[in-house]
């Protein structure tokens, strides 16, 4: 979810894997594995995608369903 996430933010701002791969000095294999959930992604590679992108550490946090008892009527 985070992997796909982080893909689909790179393909809205036209950037690619490879952009990925120079941020964070890893192979092109590795970068795939990590977009298509196939390998963690470990929290300092994490804050260098925040960092190398732009954009704020939550960016790609799920956004939770609000709970029937939220739901104001």
């Amino acid at each position: 979810m985070l992997g796909s996430k982080i893909r689909e933010h790179l393909k809205k701002t036209h950037r690619t894997q490879e952009f990925l791969c120079a941020l964070l000095d890893i192979s092109p294999s590795t970068v795939t594995a990590m977009l298509n959930g196939e390998r963690k992604i470990t929290a300092e590679e994490y804050f260098k995608i925040c960092g190398g992108l732009g954009v704020p550490l939550d960016a790609f946090k799920p956004h939770a369903e609000p709970s029937p008892t939220e739901v104001t009527q």
